[in-house]
């Protein structure tokens, strides 16, 4: 059993990713999927603005973090709001654990006028994957892709 935390800013679309990879609309944590006969357990940690803060959610969250270390951190970020969500990225990445960022909302940025530039993103942050959370065009999701392979990257250095 692999356990994955998603983590980010409130509001970022952590519920909706979850439900995308599971394809249920249950809101009741933790859920799962089984990938290779194996389960994959997601919970969603509360929305935060960052790990530094004295608020309880956060003080909780690391809490969390530091008791029921995950395997895998997916850190969901409103590719609208880049610049308020990187501040609890960056943090995340000081953590050391095993970290994918996820950028939601990237239709509502377009729109807007951004362009994301993943592959230079994920250089800046010492190469965490950083990955669309949208489905491509045959319909599958690349999150659920890279969750899978750094979990096998992590199993297969235990």
């Amino acid at each position: 059993m692999s356990r994955v935390y998603f983590i980010g800013n409130p509001s970022a679309g952590k519920s909706t990713m979850i439900q995308a990879l599971t394809g249920r609309d249950s809101l009741l944590p933790p859920d799962h999927y089984q990938q290779d006969g194996r389960a994959i357990w997601l919970e969603e940690l509360p929305g935060i603005y960052s790990l530094g803060s004295t608020k309880s959610e956060e003080i909780d969250v690391r809490r969390q973090l530091v008791a029921r270390r995950p395997d895998l951190l997916v850190n969901v970020v409103d590719a609208t709001n880049l610049e308020r969500d990187l501040y609890l990225t960056v943090q995340l990445v000081e953590l050391g654990l095993p970290l994918i960022v996820a950028l939601s909302k990237q239709d509502k940025a377009r729109s807007a006028g951004f362009r994301i530039e993943a592959e230079r993103l994920s250089a800046r942050l010492n190469g965490v994957p950083v990955i669309s959370a949208e489905q491509n065009g045959a319909g599958e999701l690349p999150l659920r892709q890279a969750i899978e392979a750094v979990l096998a990257q992590g199993l297969a250095a235990r």
